[in-house]
C-alpha cells in the first residue's frame, strides 16, 4: 500500500469544530479524524461518506476535499474487482447440459465452469 504524506502529527481532525490532531495509526499512517468517536459519527451525519468500495469505512478527506474511497488500498484495487455491470454477462458453465453461471474467483476472473465437480 502506498503511504500517504499529506497528513502528519500537526494535521487537524476532519471532524467539523474538532482542533484536535489526527490519529496515527499503527502502521504509520495517519486517519482523516482523532478517533473512532468522530470517524464514526462522521459515517453516520452523512451515510454517502462511506468508502464506494468496501462500504466499512469513512471516505479520505485531503484537504478538505472527500474522496470515493477510505484510501489507497481500495482505490487501488477497484478496477480489479467485478462490477455488477460485469457479473450480469456472466457466461454459462462449459459442461454439456448445465446451464449454471461460471464461477468467478476472488480476482474478477471467470473460469469455464461452474463448479470443481464439472471441471473434472
Amino acid at each position: 500500500m502506498c503511504s500517504d504524506t499529506s497528513r502528519t502529527q500537526d494535521t487537524i481532525c476532519a471532524f467539523p469544530n474538532c482542533n484536535n490532531r489526527v490519529w496515527q495509526d499503527p502502521d504509520g499512517s495517519y486517519s482523516s479524524y482523532c478517533g473512532t468517536t468522530h470517524r464514526d459519527a462522521a459515517v453516520l451525519s452523512d451515510p454517502a461518506a462511506m468508502c464506494k468500495r468496501c462500504k466499512q469505512r469513512p471516505v479520505y478527506v485531503e484537504n478538505g476535499r472527500r474522496h470515493d474511497y477510505c484510501g489507497m488500498r481500495c482505490a487501488s484495487n477497484v478496477s480489479s474487482a467485478p462490477t455488477s455491470s460485469a457479473l450480469s454477462v456472466v457466461a454459462t458453465c462449459s459442461t454439456p447440459g448445465c446451464t449454471k453461471p461460471v464461477f468467478i474467483g476472488p480476482d474478477g476472473s471467470a473460469s469455464q465452469w461452474c463448479s470443481q465437480a464439472h471441471r473434472t
